[in-house]
């Protein structure tokens, strides 16, 4: 699957402009794109969705009505649709009447029926802050662990302890009042995540334009 929210070429741009490594220095083209790919997959696990726009293909089914429910959303276009397998033919839908602008649902034009679609769903073209927010987590993972994606499933942490004089230990607050807190506050990639909130999945059944 291509990279859609950071490439390595920006990647290592911003790398380069922030410090954290020199030309020499530089991980690999190809440890890189590892380290994105695997930050993209948790990103579309986090919102719930692939958020670029792909093409995908699945047979749906109308029931009372002849609207269906596709799994992938919000959906960009339907492209071709064929008779589903091991369904008796029959007249195929309209194309262009099948997508009604609803981000999900699409209409087959007949009741108790099924038809394998072909379409496009995604976020057309990726906002921006997708490229932000991917390039604060790949940075968080070189900063503190030296490369290890494991500390993205870490705990938040609310409070760090210092040692004092005379063995006395100190706790104080740390990050501001939007981070998570608490025994449930979450992930570090939670926290990282934050900004991308709005975009979290909702369960879109029917009249969700």
């Amino acid at each position: 699957m291509p990279l859609a929210y950071l490439s390595v070429l920006e990647a290592q741009k911003r790398l380069l402009l922030l410090g954290f490594f020199t030309e020499e220095t530089m991980p690999s083209t190809e440890k890189l794109e590892f380290f994105l790919e695997q930050i993209e997959s948790r990103m579309d696990e986090w919102i719930g969705y692939r958020v670029a726009s792909m093409e995908y293909s699945e047979t749906v089914c109308s029931s009372d009505s002849t609207l269906a429910l596709l799994t992938y959303y919000p959906l960009i276009a339907v492209n071709s649709v064929e008779n589903a397998p091991g369904q008796p033919p029959r007249s195929l839908p309209l194309l262009d009447k099948m997508a009604i602008g609803d981000i999900r649902l699409i209409d087959l034009q007949y009741p108790h029926t099924c038809f394998k679609v072909l379409y496009n769903a995604g976020l057309q073209p990726v906002p921006k802050i997708f490229t932000d927010v991917a390039f604060e987590i790949l940075a968080k993972v070189f900063e503190l662990s030296a490369g290890s994606l494991a500390m993205l499933s870490q705990p938040v942490r609310d409070t760090e302890e210092i040692s004092l004089p005379g063995g006395l230990k100190k706790k104080y607050k740390v990050g501001g009042s939007d981070r998570p807190s608490g025994n449930n506050g979450g992930t570090e990639l939670d926290r990282l995540m934050l900004p991308l909130e709005q975009y979290k999945t909702q369960i879109f059944t029917t009249g969700s334009r």
